[in-house]
């Protein structure tokens, strides 16, 4: 995603500034590797990722009037992507790019999973079996953990 009205290239300082909601379930070492390759593309002194572990993107309800001034590129989840489009004016945009993650289960497509993990020795052998059950889950950002 790219902050809304800016350009890749850079603000006037030339400073391209990443930051990742996504670690560590997607490995740090993946974005410090774009961050690097963005820097050497576009033959920039100055790229700079920081790393966001407590939630998977912007909470809802939260200040984030500054989120466009902290960030040119984000990567976090879907329902913050969502929430931070609706307001207005919104202070991102799409970027329209997704990694294919070597997982045989997307068959080379950019998608990714939820698993859901139950005791092997338990009552569980459908979805529908965990009706009324308990759920835990990493944060309300997310649609996959």
């Amino acid at each position: 995603m790219l902050a809304a009205g800016e350009d890749i290239r850079g603000r006037d300082n030339g400073e391209i500034r990443f930051v990742t909601y996504l670690s560590p379930s997607i490995p740090q070492a993946l974005f410090e590797a774009l961050a690097d390759h963005v820097q050497r593309a576009l033959e920039r002194e100055r790229v700079s990722l920081r790393v966001e572990s407590r939630a998977s993107g912007p909470q809802k309800g939260s200040e984030c009037s500054s989120f466009a001034e902290d960030a040119d590129v984000a990567f976090m989840c879907a329902p913050s992507f969502t929430w931070l489009r609706g307001l207005q004016p919104p202070p991102v945009e799409l970027l329209g790019v997704l990694p294919i993650f070597d997982d045989e289960r997307n068959l080379g497509r950019p998608v990714y999973f939820c698993d859901v993990v139950v005791r092997k020795d338990g009552q569980i052998h459908a979805f529908s079996d965990l009706k009324g059950g308990s759920w835990a889950y990493n944060d309300a950002c997310s649609l996959s953990g």
